[in-house]
């Protein structure tokens, strides 16, 4: 099934990035907000963003980047 705008509803992975893809930025801080909850995590991401390849939102455990000016 597709959404409106002809993406899949489920998770799937970034062909570019090999990061797990969420369809909007409110799927993805649902997901980061799971994962922050848990009190021994592994991983320690900390934001979302809009993948610039596949236009799906993506984790990083990266800090936002400044522009230098």
């Amino acid at each position: 099934m597709k959404t409106r705008y002809g993406r899949p509803p489920v998770a799937q992975k970034c062909k570019t990035t090999g990061k797990v893809s969420f369809r909007d930025e409110i799927a993805a801080k649902i997901a980061l907000g799971r994962l922050m909850a848990r009190p021994l995590r592994e991983r320690k991401e900390q934001r979302t963003y809009l993948c610039s390849f596949c236009h799906y939102w993506h984790l990083t455990s990266q800090e936002v980047r400044h522009a230098q000016g």
